[in-house]
């Protein structure tokens, strides 16, 4: 098939669309070749039966036009049967090229022709060549959707071969011949003509099905986008309880974790980068910091300047995962370690220290339209308390978060801190 001359505006994916416009066809007309398989084979079984009467009763000697209506039954059914195997379905030639499917296309249509047209061209019946011929181009040019310079070139092949076997027919009436030719060309205009306008119809309607996925695609990518930036912005749970309810409802979460992430030498490092490369290394920084999160499901909830805030336990219904935790902050600082082993070549190598707490975490949004996912309580404020405590390439954690592992055999005895709430509270080393 040739290329799809349908004018569809100056959109810039035009040409892909096309693409797609002749795939479609290509499919419908597999899928129509299907239907005039099985259609071909319920005709052909009871032909076939008859043509083993007329072998029995030795009509075939008697008349060779019985052997070669046999051997074209045989052909339509071989066909038939083909096309019912070849094109089940289409998956597999959907996934083929289109060259490759217009190909098999027109070796498959080529192949269930031959025997019609050597059966009209060898025809011993003065009327049986019209009639074949008329119900050969009704097929060819209502049964199948074809571009219109095919469509012309088959459709004169067609008319030439048969107004051909019409003259060359012995001992008929002129006027018999010039009727029988006449009954062709009006065969042939009048489907091709109907053939055209069924094409055209076809184009359009493909073109405002591939206009209206193309949006609907658009659409899904926007929403993807959306859902994307929106995980960026606000936990998963969160997310989902916007969507269903239309708001993010303030709650506390008694079994949570807050883990708090300080550049240590943000400031050394501001006053001496510009702002694109300070921006830069910060985003390396975080996007690793970032991956490791996701990796270990917890959630991050912003990094504001030398400040990385992650946390465990704001899914409804779970408590977090220390373990979870401790392993996204040794990766952290295993990861710091190792861009600042990297040559000096590598700009803005920072250190950095972490604090984790556990305990009731109270969170929410602030803010309408451009809004916030902010937490609250003691345990945060106890986290960064124990986070100041800390050294360069150190993870510390408070007595609570210690507690709830079964054995930490890498935790040693840091010092004290002084909670909120007055309390003297045992701060421990956390080995990585």
């Amino acid at each position: 098939m040739q290329a799809i001359k349908f004018s569809l505006g100056t959109e810039h994916n035009a040409p892909l669309r096309l693409i797609r416009i002749e795939r479609k066809i290509i499919s419908d007309n597999c899928e129509r070749i299907w239907y005039f398989g099985v259609l071909s084979l319920s005709i052909c079984l009871p032909l076939l039966i008859l043509d083993n009467l007329r072998w029995k009763v030795g009509l075939f000697e008697e008349n060779q036009l019985f052997l070669w209506l046999f051997i074209t039954h045989m052909s339509t059914g071989f066909s038939a049967i083909a096309a019912i195997v070849l094109f089940w379905k289409n998956d597999h030639i959907k996934k083929l090229e289109t060259a490759k499917q217009r190909w098999l296309l027109f070796t498959y249509l080529s192949l269930f022709y031959v025997p019609y047209i050597v059966m009209g061209i060898l025809s011993f019946v003065v009327h049986g060549s019209t009639i074949l011929f008329c119900l050969m181009l009704i097929v060819l040019n209502l049964g199948f959707t074809i571009h219109t310079k095919p469509r012309i070139l088959f459709n004169l092949l067609f008319l030439l071969l048969f107004a051909g076997t019409i003259l060359s027919q012995q001992g008929t009436d002129v006027k018999i011949v010039l009727v029988k030719i006449i009954e062709c060309l009006g065969c042939t205009l009048t489907t091709f003509l109907i053939g055209e306008l069924q094409y055209h119809r076809t184009i359009k309607k493909f073109h405002y099905e591939i206009l209206f996925q193309e949006q609907m695609e658009e659409m899904n990518a926007e929403k993807e986008r959306n859902n994307h930036l929106l995980l960026n912005l606000l936990p998963k749970n969160a997310v989902l309880e916007l969507k269903k309810n239309g708001f993010i409802q303030a709650r506390t979460y008694e079994h949570a974790a807050v883990g708090i992430l300080a550049l240590t030498n943000f400031n050394e490092l501001n006053n001496k980068l510009s702002p694109v490369r300070l921006i830069r290394s910060l985003n390396n920084y975080y996007s690793e910091f970032d991956r490791i999160v996701s990796e270990f499901g917890l959630e991050r909830i912003k990094a504001q300047g030398h400040t990385y805030l992650f946390t465990a336990g704001l899914t409804e219904g779970q408590e977090a995962s220390i373990p979870n935790m401790l392993n996204a902050a040794g990766l952290m600082i295993k990861f710091i370690q190792a861009e600042l082993d990297k040559t000096e070549a590598v700009a803005a190598p920072f250190t950095g220290k972490i604090g984790i707490h556990s305990g009731p975490l109270g969170a929410g949004v602030v803010g309408n339209g451009r809004f916030s996912y902010e937490i609250w309580g003691d345990t945060l404020t106890t986290a960064e308390q124990i986070k100041d405590l800390a050294q360069d390439k150190e993870i510390l954690i408070s007595e609570t978060t210690r507690n709830q592992l079964l054995n930490c055999r890498v935790c040693t005895l840091h010092g004290t801190i002084e909670s909120v709430s007055g309390k003297k509270m045992n701060v421990y080393h956390f080995g990585y």
